[in-house]
């Protein structure tokens, strides 16, 4: 019964429970919809390209359905080269009516004509931003966009932290050990290595983060591939006076990458105080090895005293 109680917070962290209806596709009047999403380089990595066009796809039509009012998205690829077959951004903007958007450009491909990075998308206008970048050996950074809508000034961030880089040998060597398949252990030494590699280096990360947050002044929402579960470091870094929006209003474990195991929800939406969060819902894909999370935030909830 000890460890039960003592694991309480940390079970109200893994797993949400709340009464509410199914996801609706019809926005309330005067609140902001939210995606996040890490597409996993847009399937760069494919051995076949019908199978990348696919779930590329997949993921374009996810997004046109969901109408979102802003769009995170981490691991993002595409052409920087206008109208080319891979300008993805284009893909998005134009084709889904998002005439404002924020790019961080983090990783140079094929002569600097492809990057990937983080990318924030809105229908309403960006009037600042900024990029706080991580430093080497990991290549990344901190979005932030500052957007208006109905008379208020809303901070947006997105960013993904270190993951520890997992290759497939070593995913199976975990799900040996799960079946106790493994005794020699043949195989943890490298993974034990990732994991407290990839703690050190978000570490790093998380200081940069939270320095940032510190200095907006607004209502403010943090969406996150944390490459951490919810009971770990960064989650409680990052979460402290903020609502998760899945804790909020989501049902179940809610996982969000789909390897390894049940409990990794690692993909999250914070929102300060001055919101509500109304409904949310994950976004099931074949498009990528991350499910997304999509949210509608009552915007009428600011602090207007």
């Amino acid at each position: 019964a000890i460890p039960l109680v003592l694991s309480t917070s940390s079970l109200f962290k893994s797993f949400a429970i709340n009464n509410t209806p199914p996801f609706s596709n019809i926005k309330k009047n005067g609140s902001l919809r939210i995606v996040t999403w890490n597409v996993g380089l847009l399937n760069l990595m494919a051995t076949d390209a019908t199978i990348a066009q696919t779930n590329n796809a997949a993921i374009f039509n996810e997004l046109k359905t969901l109408n979102a009012d802003v769009i995170c998205l981490q691991e993002f690829f595409t052409a920087v080269v206008p109208g080319t077959a891979y300008d993805f951004i284009d893909s998005i903007s134009k084709t889904m009516g998002y005439p404002y958007y924020y790019f961080s450009k983090d990783i140079p491909y094929f002569s600097n004509e492809y990057f990937s990075g983080n990318i924030i998308f809105s229908r309403y206008q960006i009037i600042d931003s900024s990029r706080s970048v991580y430093s080497d050996p990991h290549s990344g950074a901190l979005l932030r966009t500052t957007i208006t809508t109905g008379g208020d000034t809303i901070d947006i961030f997105t960013s993904r932290l270190r993951s520890v880089n997992f290759e497939y040998g070593e995913y199976e060597t975990i799900a040996n050990l799960k079946k106790i398949a493994d005794p020699r252990l043949s195989g943890t030494r490298s993974i034990i290595k990732k994991l407290r590699l990839g703690f050190k280096e978000r570490s790093g990360q998380l200081k940069l983060i939270t320095a940032e947050l510190n200095k907006s002044k607004r209502p403010l929402i943090l969406t996150a591939d944390l490459n951490d579960v919810p009971t770990g470091y960064a989650y409680a870094t990052l979460k402290q006076n903020k609502n998760d929006v899945w804790v909020n209003k989501g049902n179940g474990l809610g996982r969000t990458f789909k390897y390894i195991s049940p409990t990794l929800r690692i993909d999250c939406i914070f929102v300060s105080k001055d919101f509500e969060v109304i409904q949310t819902k994950r976004i099931f894909s074949i498009g990528s090895d991350h499910f997304g999370v999509v949210a509608d935030i009552d915007i009428k909830k600011m602090l207007n005293d």
